[in-house]
């Protein structure tokens, strides 16, 4: 285990000031970092770029990686260790849709809203969107929600701004 030089043996490694409870232990409970990711949790694909995650995965095909204190998911630890954490209420677009892909290239910090418009159970494209915007002046919702299937509290939605803003 690699020891902090500036820091003092007896205090916690992560920089807290604290004392582990354990002498022996080199961080209190629940601050040891994460580990890093390394070439060996992955293969890359030579024709996508993608990093596959070869260790264990979520019920969803995400990477993830555990501990006892918890698990993260793989590519959310690979983007913080090789791009920078990831800012307060976004989540990660994997742009390759591949869930497994720990590619920090390949992943894109934005909002919920956002992945899941980009997201591969998404109906609407950003065209239909402009599209069904132009004809609410001239169709109803129900019928606007027929010619794109979809349900009509989906384009009440568009309509209002509570989507697609």
């Amino acid at each position: 285990m690699h020891r902090d030089d500036t820091i003092p043996a007896g205090f916690c490694q992560c920089g807290c000031g604290q004392r582990p409870r354990n002498r022996k232990a080199a961080y209190v409970r629940g601050h040891r970092p994460w580990r890093q990711i390394s070439p060996d949790d992955y293969t890359v694909d030579g024709d996508t770029g993608c990093w596959n995650w070869q260790r264990s995965l979520n019920a969803n095909g995400y990477g993830r990686i555990s501990r006892t204190t918890g698990s993260r998911l793989a590519h959310r630890v690979a983007y913080e260790q090789f791009v920078a954490p990831v800012p307060e209420g976004m989540v990660l677009d994997h742009l390759c849709g591949n869930p497994r892909c720990v590619n920090p290239e390949h992943l894109e910090a934005v909002t919920r809203a956002v992945n899941s418009q980009r997201g591969r159970h998404a109906k609407l494209t950003p065209e239909d969107v402009a599209e069904i915007r132009s004809l609410f002046a001239t169709m109803t919702s129900v019928a606007i929600a027929r010619r794109f299937n979809v349900d009509r509290s989906t384009i009440h939605e568009i309509k209002t701004g509570r989507s697609w803003r």
